[in-house]
């Protein structure tokens, strides 16, 4: 029986950064068991003592859609790589209790030692979530295109995913969640957020928006928790939908061994809808 991490290779050192393209939001690259240095998420300040608690749940509705621009940074075989891309989310079923997403690649580049090159498009992935933003299905169009096998890419998409608690929290509070391990059967993902607190951001109107910590590991072909992967989020405190995020993952099972690297993934403004144009005048008007 094939192990469930391994695919068809057949192409070169882009391939591998494509690859990371075609999971959730994230682009990257070939093999490095040590990503690269990046900056570290800004500490967040100290929670009032009697901060209220909040709740948080995905307000996402049919047909909306949200686009996000990714920048991972890794090192392999002595050169530094930059993965660039955006990726639009459409919510194709809102049902009350899950939702059904469609994740689409726009591109992007990958510069290796200051020399860029553009990144296609890539296909398209379906996943559904409960309302606790919870990965219920993760269906790439292509499972297995000789870069990744689908257990890495759902892999990843569970680390993206920041998971949101089922009661109110105050800061501080933790949830622990798990999940069925994509690569090996009757093993489990574990999934552990924390609350930290609210925090406003620079010339940012609104609410203050909710800043989480999220760790996710998980047994590989390469040992005990052999994954390992650490994001700090900031949510929108109305819709529970990300704002940005800072991520540093490793140990993630590919063909070329396990790879790593750290990143950052930030929401990009909703462009303004063009005006409707005026009604034409009537003649002798």
């Amino acid at each position: 029986m094939p192990s469930p991490w391994t695919v068809r290779p057949r192409r070169r050192l882009c391939a591998p950064l494509c690859g990371l393209l075609l999971l959730t939001t994230a682009a990257a690259a070939a093999a490095a068991s040590a990503p690269a240095p990046a900056q570290d998420p800004p500490a967040p300040a100290a929670a009032a003592p009697d901060a209220k608690p909040v709740t948080l749940t995905l307000a996402a509705k049919r047909g909306d859609t949200a686009r996000y621009r990714s920048v991972l940074t890794m090192e392999f075989g002595g050169q530094e790589i930059v993965v660039e891309q955006v990726r639009k989310e459409t919510v194709a079923r809102a049902g009350e209790k899950d939702l059904a997403l469609t994740l689409e690649s726009e591109g992007g580049k990958v510069t290796v030692n200051g020399n860029a090159t553009d990144l296609p498009a890539v296909p398209s992935t379906a996943v559904t979530l409960n309302r606790a933003n919870r990965i219920l299905t993760f269906t790439p169009e292509s499972p297995d295109d000789g870069v990744l096998p689908r257990a890495s890419q759902h892999l990843v998409a569970l680390i993206e995913r920041v998971v949101l608690p089922d009661r109110p929290v105050k800061p501080g509070d933790s949830w622990t969640t798990e999940a069925d391990h994509p690569g090996l059967p009757g093993k489990k993902v574990t999934i552990t957020t924390t609350y930290i607190g609210e925090e406003r951001r620079p010339g940012a109107d609104g609410p203050p928006a909710l800043r989480l910590k999220q760790t996710v590991e998980a047994d590989t072909e390469y040992g005990a928790r052999a994954l390992k992967g650490e994001t700090f989020a900031l949510l929108d405190a109305a819709t529970g939908e990300l704002i940005a995020s800072q991520q540093t993952v490793t140990g993630l099972p590919s063909p070329q061994g396990p790879i790593g690297w750290k990143g950052t993934l930030q929401r990009l403004p909703t462009p303004e809808a063009a005006p409707a144009p005026a009604p034409a005048k009537k003649e002798g008007s």
